[in-house]
């Protein structure tokens, strides 16, 4: 059984990123911790958070950034919050709880164009969810 040590619940991941939408403006929440938003997974170690190129600009100017595994996509890492502004114009979206937060469907195909170890879980559990959201 893992460990939760260091991990956060959907209060957590909740209250990170409307403290961050007061302070920078508008987020998008993807990957793991939409996950957790959608109720889809208990945890999550960070938070992946996409912005606006003009906030993630200025995020950048005042915090620097790096590259994680993917060469073209710099990441500046805030605490727990790992923001880009990847995506930013394309990536669909619902609003929950007051988070804009990745469709589940967008998830699933997110996950599946990663297809890392970690991700083989999510995929399934999305595939599940989104099979049982059909029959409504």
């Amino acid at each position: 059984m893992s460990s939760n040590v260091g991990r956060m619940n959907r209060a957590k991941v909740l209250s990170q990123v409307r403290n961050f939408n007061m302070q920078y403006g508008d987020c998008i929440v993807i990957a793991g911790s939409a996950m957790v938003i959608l109720g889809l997974r208990e945890t999550t170690s960070d938070i992946d958070i996409v912005v606006s190129p003009k906030i993630y600009e200025a995020i950048k100017q005042k915090h620097g950034s790096t590259k994680l595994f993917d060469p073209d996509m710099e990441v500046t890492k805030l605490g727990t919050l790992d923001i880009s502004d990847s995506g930013y114009g394309t990536t669909d979206y619902i609003v929950v709880d007051g988070v804009k937060t990745m469709t589940p469907k967008a998830l699933l195909a997110f996950k599946k164009s990663l297809n890392r170890p970690k991700d083989q879980e999510d995929i399934i559990n999305l595939e599940r969810y989104l099979k049982t959201m059909e029959k409504f």
